[in-house]
């Protein structure tokens, strides 16, 4: 209701930015389908609806499902539709016409960076790219954390913060594309994170590194250097792990 253009798709998926709100259109897209589904197999309800009335019936079904899958990519979500999917999907082929809506593929990594950005690309508004690209990356994050955990909560919050602020206008979007675009581009390349330069090549070591600094600065006083020791620790450990790791530790058990 509060969108006055009914069909102003980029007003519906900025609206749609909250998850609740989402979760409920997917409820009642799914219902509006089923129902329509038996309805345009019922003859009687055929021969008693307006042609124009059936076709408005099938272009908000063409519509929402578009919308549908505009959202997903927006907000880089991994939605289980199978209940309903092949449904659905029967009723678009035969009533909507294949081809008319998109079917929803897996979703492009951000570090597959030439498809990444050609699907960006294809997006009309700068701030539907840039939470295509804030989300993508956030979902990057959330399956990386456990590889380092202070190196991905460092930009998971810079990228809360910028969606944040963009959220209660206090970005343009031309701001708030490059600012998650920044910070898409340092969790890619793994830079940003002011580590230093005796890690530079060690990635298993980093990682290390900033769980360590975080419990060091605790005990930093003028006799102690919470980043030195910090470093030389996750050498240290990381050294250790190499000399004592098994290759094929399962196929060491199970053959021994």
């Amino acid at each position: 209701k509060a969108i006055r253009n009914k069909r102003d798709e980029e007003a519906y998926e900025l609206l749609l930015a909250d998850e609740e709100l989402r979760e409920k259109f997917y409820e009642r897209l799914s219902a509006y389908s089923r129902t329509l589904a038996i309805a345009l197999s019922s003859a009687s309800f055929l021969e008693a609806t307006p042609d124009s009335r059936l076709e408005k019936y099938k272009a908000d079904l063409r519509f929402f499902m578009k919308l549908r899958t505009s959202i997903r990519k927006r907000y880089a979500e991994v939605v289980d539709f199978k209940e309903y999917e092949a449904r659905i999907q029967k009723l678009v082929d035969q009533h909507v016409g294949t081809g008319e809506v998109e079917k929803i593929t897996d979703l492009v990594n951000i570090f597959d960076a030439d498809a990444f950005a050609k699907e960006v690309e294809k997006l009309g508004s700068t701030a539907s790219k840039a939470d295509t690209i804030a989300y993508r990356t956030k979902r990057t994050i959330h399956d990386r954390m456990q590889e380092d955990p202070a190196f991905y909560r460092r930009f998971s919050e810079m990228l809360e913060d910028a969606i944040r602020a963009f959220r209660e206008k206090r970005l343009s979007d031309a701001e708030y594309l490059r600012n998650v675009t920044e910070i898409a581009e340092k969790v890619k390349n793994r830079t940003g994170d002011d580590i230093p330069k005796e890690l530079a090549h060690r990635d298993v070591a980093k990682a290390f590194f900033g769980v360590l600094q975080k419990v060091f600065m605790a005990y930093d006083n003028d006799g102690f250097d919470p980043r030195s020791a910090s470093t030389v620790a996750s050498l240290t450990i990381d050294d250790i792990v190499q000399q004592n790791r098994i290759v094929n530790t399962t196929s060491t058990c199970r053959t021994g």
